[in-house]
């Protein structure tokens, strides 16, 4: 039996390296709603099915709702 657990969200540091970008860059265009995230109690994730979505679709960066937080 294969237990293995693929991911399904990216942390901030996970996605700004994916986009080639730095990790305060990243939380602030998080911030800005422009890369979807959710928080976690007091994690933010990066769900990979939006970012793969996002970077499919570079249009559709713009209003993302995402919660404000304090990085």
């Amino acid at each position: 039996m294969n237990t293995e657990i693929k991911c399904r969200t990216y942390s901030v540091r996970e996605a700004a390296q994916i986009l080639g970008i730095s990790s305060s860059y990243a939380y602030l265009v998080i911030e800005r709603g422009e890369i979807p995230a959710l928080r976690v109690g007091g994690r933010i994730l990066v769900p990979r099915d939006a970012l793969d979505e996002m970077l499919e679709n570079p249009s559709m960066t713009r209003g993302f709702s995402t919660p404000r937080f304090k990085p």
